[in-house]
């Protein structure tokens, strides 16, 4: 029972820092993401992604 009990612990341990591992990721990436905002290559930043999604777009349609 006690050896079971430890390995739940475990499991639950590893699962817990694989979230917080991904959570930190997530905040740093958007972390990097609003200093480039406030440094006012938000702009660049946006058409940059509207070329990367029309591109997607283009791509995708059938011809």
């Amino acid at each position: 029972m006690f050896l079971v009990n430890l390995a739940r612990y475990a499991i639950a341990d590893s699962i817990a820092l694989i979230i917080l591992g991904l959570f930190k990721v997530i905040v740093n990436h958007f972390q990097a993401y609003y200093i480039k905002i406030h440094k006012g290559i938000d702009i660049a930043f946006f058409v940059e992604m509207r070329y990367i999604l029309e591109r997607v777009l283009i791509h995708r349609s059938p011809r």
